[in-house]
């Protein structure tokens, strides 16, 4: 049987324009149980002929995994917030928070749930690399400052566009009781035409 939902549960979508009116980026936000599927999670995961691929050749969905432990630190993310570096920052990222210590703003936890660099094989080292999609959520309360996380994930989809190979993963941080307290699904992609295994 499923919770009712609540007034607080909302999911609504959102984009980036440009001045023009070009839309840049596209996704969805949610507070609460916001329902799914979210903008990524209703996006199709085709893989394609995994013998076409050169600079992902050999990575597999659900067999090729990430795993790593790691936390954030709280004295790069003081420096970033005092240098301005890091846009709208909120009082919680160096201070107290509501939930106690200081919390993590959006992109160190990107950063902490991404991949290392070799589970995806030697061939990316020689391509440019781009961020395709990513989607956070928040399961169990903030991710906290100074506080290691076992990071784990499975590749679930790699495939290839005319100019790119792309990889989709998802990843999980959790907590010291095993609970998942954040999670994030990632799009890479490797311009063909900057690697060497695509030279004609």
């Amino acid at each position: 049987m499923g919770v009712p939902a609540q007034a607080s549960d909302v999911q609504v979508a959102v984009r980036t324009e440009r001045p023009s009116g070009e839309v840049v980026a596209e996704g969805t936000a949610s507070v609460g149980r916001g329902g799914d599927p979210t903008h990524l999670s209703a996006i199709d995961l085709r893989p394609s002929d995994p013998s076409a691929l050169r600079i992902l050749s050999g990575v597999q969905p659900g067999s090729t995994k990430l795993q790593h432990r790691a936390s954030i630190d709280a004295a790069t993310v003081k420096e970033r917030v005092t240098s301005g570096r890091l846009l709208d920052p909120l009082p919680w990222y160096t201070e107290s928070s509501p939930w106690g210590g200081s919390v993590s703003h959006p992109s160190a936890i990107v950063q902490l749930l991404r991949n290392r660099g070799g589970e995806f094989g030697p061939h990316i080292r020689d391509a440019v690399g781009l961020f395709g999609a990513i989607e956070i959520r928040h399961h169990n309360g903030p991710v906290f400052l100074d506080t290691e996380y076992s990071v784990e994930g499975e590749v679930v989809a790699v495939g290839a566009s005319p100019k790119t190979e792309y990889v989709w993963y998802d990843t999980r941080a959790l907590d010291s009781t095993g609970r998942v307290v954040a999670s994030m699904r990632m799009q890479l992609r490797w311009m063909t035409a900057s690697s060497p295994l695509y030279a004609s």
